[in-house]
Parts: structure tokens; sequence; C-alpha cells
């Protein structure tokens, strides 16, 4: 989708919180959107995509959706608009932990744009390029593996309906597959960036940040089960190393 995408230019960036909800009709340009709190669930005509704190979507130009926030707090998000040459642009969310600008696009590009300067105008331009050629390199991989998707689906499906069981084993997933363990790992950390257990572990943390931040809970220990975690001590430790602060904290960190 981004292969071959040579002249762009940034129409706009900002830094914002979440609405509730809002609707777009026909998406004036394309569009990154970098969640930097809570999730939001995007609605278009042939699909619903749910994108979690962390995560990135890709909006085309031309594009009609609606979004919902999901959880009671409000969120925040950084959007970068643009103009390029992206045929046959589809809705496409990413997780880029370890890509090198992500803080600097999370908290100050925006601001960076803003000052209209050509010398901080080049710099996040650049920036946009690097991220797109990253972006770019995780597409080709999943067209090169396309068939190793295929052969792992069984697994996937299963882990997407069971994730937040505590009862779920990652070690099984294999099985589903008809493959080695050693061989699953291999082939999903080429396609999703990630292990199977990190994977798991942020989405389950993803899920319980919005429980919590919904206050639709009764204890620690209920919002634990509830995504996948018998033991509520392991939970906390796991939680605090993830957002940098406790459960009990969520919702007084600004």
């Amino acid at each position: 989708m981004f292969s071959n995408v040579e002249q762009i230019k940034i129409n706009s960036s900002y830094n914002r919180k979440t609405k509730k909800f809002n609707k777009i009709q026909d998406r004036n340009d394309h569009g990154f959107i970098f969640r930097i709190k809570g999730s939001a669930k995007y609605v278009f005509e042939n699909e619903t995509i749910v994108v979690n704190e962390g995560e990135i979507i890709f909006l085309p130009k031309h594009s009609t959706y609606s979004y919902t926030s999901l959880g009671s707090n409000v969120g925040s998000y950084t959007s970068i608009n643009f103009d390029a040459d992206i045929p046959n642009g589809k809705p496409t969310v990413y997780r880029i932990d370890d890509y090198p600008y992500k803080n600097f696009i999370l908290s100050d590009f925006s601001k960076t744009w803003s000052l209209a300067t050509t010398t901080e105008k080049f710099k996040c331009i650049s920036v946009l390029y690097s991220f797109i050629s990253t972006v770019s390199k995780i597409e080709s991989i999943k067209r090169n593996n396309k068939n190793k998707i295929h052969l792992i689906e069984p697994a996937l499906d299963y882990l997407k309906q069971n994730m937040y069981d505590v009862n779920f084993k990652i070690d099984n997933l294999h099985t589903f597959c008809g493959i080695s363990s050693t061989y699953f790992r291999k082939i999903f950390k080429k396609i999703y960036n990630t292990t199977p257990q990190e994977y798991v572990l942020s989405n389950r943390l993803s899920y319980a940040k919005q429980i919590i931040e919904s206050k639709d809970y009764f204890s620690i220990y209920e919002v634990a089960k509830a995504v996948g975690f018998s033991d509520p001590l392991y939970f906390s430790k796991a939680y605090k190393k993830f957002y940098g602060f406790s459960p009990k904290k969520t919702n007084v960190i600004e």
C-alpha cells in the first residue's frame, strides 16, 4: 500500500482529546492516528476496527466512518494528515513499539509542525517519510509471508476468541496448526514483530486499563480475572511495568 509513495504533503497535525463519538464523511486527506491514551472503535461500511492504546490506524482519503471512544475517561491522540498517491488505501492498524521516533510523534510532532519554520517542517516531513518506510516494510513482510499467515490462521482465530480466558494456554497454540512450537513462534514474530506472549500481554493489559478507566468493577482481582490473569499480584506487577503506574492509580494519572 505504501511501497510506491514518493511525494508527501503534510496538511495538518494536532494532538487532541478524543471525542466520545464522531462521524467523518468523505475524509479530506490520508491520516495516521496515533492512540496516546485510551482506545476507540472505528466503524466503516464493511468492517469494524478497535484501535487500542499504543496502536496506530491509517485512515485513507475519502473514507467514511464513525468512531466511539471506549471507556469513561477521555482518551487522546496525535493525528498526522497528509496528501500522497496511495492507490487502494484501506484502514489498517499497526503497532510499532520500537519505532525510534515514536515518542517524538506522540509528544512533539504536532507542536513542532505548528512552529511553521522551514527547518522544523523539514524535520516533521523527514519523520513521516521514515514512519511510512517502516510501515511499508511491515506490509512487505506480510505479503511475503502470506502463505505462512494462512498456516497459523487456526491458532490466530483461537487466540482472538480465548485471549482473555484464565485457562487460555499460549504454549498450546501451535497444536492448532500442526507445526512445532518453535516454528509457530518464528512465524508469529516475523508477521507481528512481537512474540505471542508479548502480544497477549499487551492486549490483556490494554483491556484491563479500559475496564479500570470505566470504573465498572468491584476489585482489582475482578479486573485481573476478567482479562485472563489468575494471580492478581502478578497482574498488578505486569500492569505497573507496562504503564509505569499501578492499577489503583490509573484514574488519578493525567
